[in-house]
């Protein structure tokens, strides 16, 4: 790229959504002039490392209601126009024509046939070589400012280049090693976009009790995030699978789940509750242990849970319910099975955070949705203007709903960037 080039279109970022901006966009207007810049040293960074480098990019069953936003009620009304109908087969099509062949695991996730990240990435920049768009590692872009019409974008190195439409998909702030530092925030605020506060989101979910008797351990649990306020509590959220235990934290899919329900509030503390037996009733847990009691008798307290949970858990709840080393089951009373029953159904911690940028797989926040159109994603602010992808207050759990948003709502941007021209 030569300092100040002109091109029709420059998109910021070259992760997911950032390159099926560009790739749709060459595709509607095979003749436009078309950059990516990547503040890193090489592009899709990220993209490599996602589902610990298997690339879970799509999901098959994906549909509205599986995205939040932080700042709007209901279904995020982008969600809608991107997953509505058969949308979601049209995307499966259209990148299995770039080169992803897909692999369906478990609720419809889908990874690359090969199960490695790199082919997806592969696959993404052979189109955007085939298509004859430029791709400038190493530009950080710091400003965004309007010239008559057309935008000039400044590096941080002072180099620029002009663009007369201008994609930001720079990501959110989650995966901070791979650069994901909030840059486009400030590059959106800069028109005039207001930015719903970004908080990590799908990450361990920290306590302050001691759990170190359980590191290592894995439980089938139902999770309950609990807003607690005074005297009471309201439920933020909750979700069903593997819990587990880390040195300080509940980690797992269903805990990443619902950390995105952690937003710090005045006044507002939260407590995590697992249910370790959610298919009985408190009063078959009761009855269970109460018959267990006699065939254990001569056994210590822990061995009462033999087979119900680990035994570091069981370990861990023998000591909660108050039970000494070295005590019988023989000589638990009532009130003890009871206890350890309420253990088993409600085993409560106290929740002081999330774990940081660094362990998040995805923001929760971004640029409002009230900005931006919810068919073109172009910016109320700007009409030189589109946004795409995690910079957005759009999220979902885990599954491939996230890669799935990226890749639609920058190709929705792309395409919609190309026809304005």
């Amino acid at each position: 790229m030569k300092r100040g080039a002109h091109y029709d279109i420059a998109v910021i970022g070259a992760g997911a959504s950032g390159l099926l901006a560009a790739i749709s966009a060459a595709q509607i207007g095979p003749g436009l002039r078309i950059v990516i810049v990547e503040k890193n040293s090489e592009p899709a960074k990220k993209l490599y490392a996602t589902g610990n480098g298997r690339c879970n990019y799509m999901n098959r069953f994906v549909k509205p209601e599986d995205f939040r936003s932080a700042g709007t009620e209901g279904v995020p009304p982008h969600a809608k126009s991107l997953f509505s109908g058969s949308s979601a087969e049209k995307m499966i099509r259209f990148l299995r024509e770039l080169g992803i062949e897909p692999r369906e695991e478990e609720d419809g996730r889908l990874y690359p046939r090969s199960n490695q990240a790199a082919d997806v990435v592969r696959a993404l920049l052979t189109a955007v070589g085939n298509a004859g768009i430029e791709i400038v590692c190493g530009f950080d872009v710091r400003e965004i400012s309007q010239i008559e019409d057309s935008c000039k974008i400044l590096s941080a190195e002072r180099d620029y280049l002009y663009a007369r439409r201008v994609v930001i998909a720079t990501g959110g702030k989650a995966g901070i090693q791979y650069g994901c530092t909030g840059d486009g925030y400030k590059l959106a605020a800069s028109f005039g976009h207001s930015v719903i506060k970004p908080i990590p989101a799908l990450t361990q979910l920290v306590t302050r009790d001691d759990i170190s008797m359980m590191v290592g351990a894995r439980v089938r649990a139902r999770i309950k995030l609990l807003g607690v306020m005074g005297y009471g509590s309201r439920l933020a959220a909750e979700d069903s699978g593997e819990v587990q235990f880390t040195r300080d934290s509940l980690s797992g899919i269903c805990t990443f789940n619902v950390s995105r329900f952690l937003r710090y509030e005045e006044g507002v503390s939260y407590r995590a509750e697992l249910d370790l037996m959610e298919e009985y009733s408190d009063q078959s847990v009761e009855e269970l242990l109460t018959h267990r009691r006699a065939g254990f008798r001569n056994e210590p307290v822990p061995m009462l849970l033999t087979g119900l949970v680990p035994d570091r858990v069981a370990s861990y709840i023998s000591s909660r319910a108050g039970a000494k080393p070295g005590r019988l089951c023989a000589s638990l009373e009532s009130s003890d099975i009871k206890r350890i029953a309420r253990l088993l159904k409600t085993l409560s911690f106290d929740i002081t955070g999330t774990k940081s940028w660094k362990d998040a797989q995805v923001t929760c926040g971004g640029v409002s949705l009230s900005e931006v159109d919810p068919q073109s994603f172009a910016s109320a602010r700007s009409k030189y203007l589109y946004l795409a992808g995690e910079l957005l207050d759009v999220d979902a759990r885990c599954g491939g709903f996230n890669l799935s948003f990226a890749f639609a709502s920058g190709m929705a941007a792309g395409m919609a960037a190309a026809r304005s021209l």
